[in-house]
């Protein structure tokens, strides 16, 4: 999976059409950094994570919003915020939904599949652990609802 995908290298993001021609990019890149373990291949990470921000900051169809109480499993492993956008990304572009809650859904589940794969390579964390058991009893939907209620 590593090698299959390629970064773009001259991005030309300047009106709201240019976007539409890097989503499959996006989609691949964000599936990239979910199979790659996070202490592989750094240098690609950072180019394939400072891709996928720039694209997120002007896209015209995707709005992440950042809610602490969602996305508190970060604080240990800051790298999961990254799969968390990632994955709302991904999901807005594979359905145009655009829901909060279910972009939020889509990137805590990214951030679990992540975690998940790089036992080894991040801390260990309670929080996530919680998640991940949340979302094996199918609660993870109505446990990003609870959480966005209280913001």
């Amino acid at each position: 999976m590593s090698q299959s995908y390629d970064v773009p290298v001259s991005l030309k993001l300047e009106k709201a059409e240019d976007y539409k021609q890097y989503e499959k990019n996006v989609i691949n890149c964000v599936k990239w950094l979910e199979a790659t373990p996070v202490n592989e291949e750094t240098e690609k990470r950072l180019s394939a994570n400072k891709f996928l921000i720039t694209w997120i900051e002007g896209a015209p169809n995707v709005s992440i919003m950042i809610t602490f109480n969602v996305t508190s499993f970060s604080e240990k492993n800051p790298e999961l915020l990254m799969s968390f956008m990632g994955g709302w990304t991904k999901y807005v572009l594979e359905t145009g939904d655009t829901t909060q809650l279910k972009g939020n859904l889509a990137g805590v589940q990214s951030a679990i599949r992540v975690y998940k794969n790089n036992t080894k390579n991040l801390k260990k964390d309670k929080k996530m652990e919680e998640l991940i058991k949340i979302s094996d009893e199918g609660k993870l939907e109505e446990w990003v609802k609870t959480q966005l209620a209280k913001t």
